[in-house]
């Protein structure tokens, strides 16, 4: 399995992004991935959303062609398990991370994480972690993927307690992998069935609708059941 983390630091050899890595080691050793790449702000480099919303009109943001966002947006499609982590900044993940969610805006839509495992990390020097927590969960849900696990770290916490967090965190990943989503979530299933009801409007010309349509997204009643069903040829594939 291919793994894809991104570090929304502008820090070399961030704490942020060291913990993604031991993560990704953890599962590699696991026998669980099998090929990971990790980014940061300063590796791939994002130019700020301009909210032209030619993302929504076309489905095309015209930046990706001047940075490493296109490059991003291939690492995520191109991965079964996805990390998003980021330093907790005034109860919040970084200007980096929220740009590079900016540029994602029209993928709360298009389902485009369906399928997908992820992890999410927060790091704080004593607290804020729970906000960065709830913030990076509820956007990947969203985007359609099912959430894990929170590695939430404060610099107040010893090695036995973050090893604990780091073997925890691969079992759940593990499990997650093997029963998929097991209960409803009520942000996944509500986003769903709106996007349903809106987007099956025949009458409707939108990129969006064609999307779902090409990806069979109308014939399923709910989230769980087509990500569960989309998991499972994520695996196979």
């Amino acid at each position: 399995m291919k793994l894809f983390g991104y570090a929304g630091t502008m820090h070399n050899n961030s704490v942020t992004e060291s913990y993604i890595k031991d993560i990704a080691n953890k599962l590699t050793e696991g026998g669980i991935v099998t090929d990971s790449t990790i980014m940061t702000g300063l590796t791939a480099p994002t130019s700020m959303c301009r909210g032209c919303v030619q993302c929504f009109s076309n489905g095309i943001c015209p930046n990706d062609k001047l940075d490493s966002m296109k490059d991003i947006k291939q690492e995520l499609m191109d991965s079964d398990i996805i990390i998003l982590g980021s330093p907790v900044y005034v109860h919040g993940v970084t200007a980096t991370m929220k740009n590079v969610i900016d540029r994602l805006a029209i993928w709360m839509y298009m389902c485009n994480l369906c399928g997908k495992t992820a992890i999410t990390v927060s790091t704080a020097t004593s607290n804020g972690n729970i906000f960065v927590d709830r913030y990076l969960s509820k956007i990947l849900g969203i985007m359609g993927a099912n959430v894990a696990y929170q590695f939430s770290v404060t610099a107040t916490e010893g090695k036995e307690i973050i090893e604990n967090k780091l073997n925890e965190c691969c079992t759940k990943v593990q499990d997650a992998l093997k029963n998929g989503i097991t209960e409803p979530d009520k942000i996944q299933e509500s986003y769903f069935l709106a996007n349903k009801k809106l987007f099956s409007n025949e009458n409707l010309k939108h990129f969006i609708r064609d999307a779902w349509l090409e990806k069979g997204f109308f014939e399923y009643d709910d989230y769980m059941s087509l990500f569960n069903d989309r998991m499972k040829k994520e695996i196979i594939r």
